[in-house]
């Protein structure tokens, strides 16, 4: 028989676990514990108290929780592991799987900070990319610090990226997501790969940028490659391209360069009305017409062959061979071009904020 010293601790492990199912929910439905004390009609202080574990759990705080959160009672008061204390537990976990398997003895792969290849590299940077969700247009916007740290006496670049999703929580504050992890240098490749996840959804993200060896100065921008999963309610498997700069991009300056965040190639396509439009009347007089050329281009939506009366291997047959013939590039490569064209609008945005600065001081004088 068991005494009753094991059985308290049992009760006391098993009102842990009900409280951390609690806490999670609140953390991935954005709700405070103000919003929850208003909720369940009791005050801020005996919410923080109940889920603290200072306050005895009782089952009519229980079931009010199951109610306006709209999760099955059964599922908080579950005796075995449901799948979300199983995630919680593979998550607390994460960041030492990255680091042990990551951080080795290859010395192609830098990863200590403090060897040449990182120098002007570490640092802050600012971070834009498109969102994830089709129906949403305004570029997410976020930092991305990568800073020396060590860990069990061995230095490592730490990343650590935090996401501002462009929504406001319950208090009005603006709602982000936080990415943490490592930093390596792959020689050979001369490529940065960043490894970064978030506790909170259990999702990694991978950054890939090019790799330059700096002397005195430090690294002013990349485009990077990310992958990553789509925010939308499918959530699929997502490529896109961010922007990472140590100068502070303003609406204006997005909208000039956001761009070079398309999965473009070097031939770059664009429809006649647009190019009349927008393009035309910045080309030099003397710009060869004849190497522009235009052709009809069929916009044929995939969604429109599903629904067609077919049968489905023939749909099948035919969306691949669209797919087969399509203009759709088999891969894009984030160019020396598209760097070297982000640097140089930085760099001129930077010196005509100092040339107006001077004219103002002088101006003073």
């Amino acid at each position: 028989m068991k005494n009753n010293n094991t059985k308290k601790i049992e009760y006391i492990t098993y009102s842990q676990k009900i409280l951390e199912r609690i806490k999670i929910e609140l953390t991935r439905q954005k709700i405070s514990q103000k919003t929850l004390a208003q909720l369940c009609n009791v005050s801020q202080p005996t919410i923080s108290k109940l889920l603290k574990g200072d306050s005895p759990l009782t089952l009519e705080f229980i079931y009010k929780v199951s109610e306006k959160l709209d999760i099955p009672i059964e599922t908080l008061l579950s005796t075995p592991d449901t799948l979300t204390d199983k995630l919680i537990e593979i998550q607390a976990n994460i960041q030492d799987e990255i680091y042990d398997n990551f951080h080795n003895d290859n010395e192609a792969i830098v990863s200590d900070p403090t060897l040449y290849p990182f120098r002007g590299i570490t640092g802050k940077y600012n971070f834009y990319c498109n969102p994830t969700i089709s129906s949403e247009s305004e570029l997410l916007k976020g930092t991305l610090h990568l800073l020396p740290s060590k860990r069990a006496g061995k230095s490592f670049c730490s990343c650590q990226l935090t996401l501002y999703t462009g929504k406001y929580d319950s208090e009005g504050k603006k709602e982000k997501k936080l990415y943490t992890g490592m930093m390596l240098i792959s020689l050979p490749m001369q490529s940065c790969y960043c490894i970064l996840s978030c506790d909170e959804s259990a999702e990694y993200v991978f950054l890939l940028f090019h790799h330059m060896f700096l002397t005195k100065a430090n690294l002013e921008c990349r485009i990077a490659a990310v992958l990553t999963t789509s925010a939308g309610s499918y959530r699929r498997p997502t490529m896109e391209k961010c922007i990472i700069s140590r100068t502070s991009l303003s609406s204006e300056d997005l909208s000039e360069i956001e761009g070079q965040l398309k999965m473009n190639c070097s031939n770059i396509q664009i429809t006649e009305k647009d190019f009349q439009e927008h393009i035309l009347k910045d080309f030099p007089e003397d710009f060869p017409r004849v190497n522009i050329t235009h052709e009809t281009i069929y916009s044929i939506e995939e969604a429109f062959i599903q629904k067609s009366s077919l049968p489905e291997n023939t749909r099948t047959e035919l969306i691949n061979k669209l797919r087969k013939y399509s203009i759709d590039r088999r891969y894009t490569k984030i160019s020396t071009h598209a760097d070297d064209i982000l640097y140089n609008f930085i760099i001129d945005k930077k010196r005509k904020k100092n040339v107006s600065s001077e004219d103002t001081s002088e101006s003073k004088s």
